[in-house]
């Protein structure tokens, strides 16, 4: 199984994982924040689980940058997840 890119926040970020909630939102679906189960990320956080529709956005604005395989930074786990509201 290859594995998933890595990715180190710069700024903040919340997002969804749950694969069902995302193929939802991305049908135009309207989901209510309290069932999104929102990943909340601190600044500096390398992370494998950001939505692929959402990562070249996230690249082009600054928010996130890709790590090598060389990085030394722990990859969050779903433990860490922490739902709003």
């Amino acid at each position: 199984m290859p594995t998933r890119k890595r990715y180190r926040v710069l700024r903040g970020l919340s997002y969804p994982t749950d694969p069902k909630v995302i193929r939802r939102l991305l049908a135009g679906e309207r989901v209510p924040f309290e069932e999104r189960r929102m990943k909340v990320v601190d600044v500096g956080v390398v992370v494998n689980d950001i939505p692929a529709v959402s990562v070249p956005g996230l690249l082009a604005r600054g928010a996130i940058e890709a790590v090598d395989d060389g990085g030394e930074t722990e990859v969050s786990d779903a433990k860490d997840d922490k739902p709003i509201g």
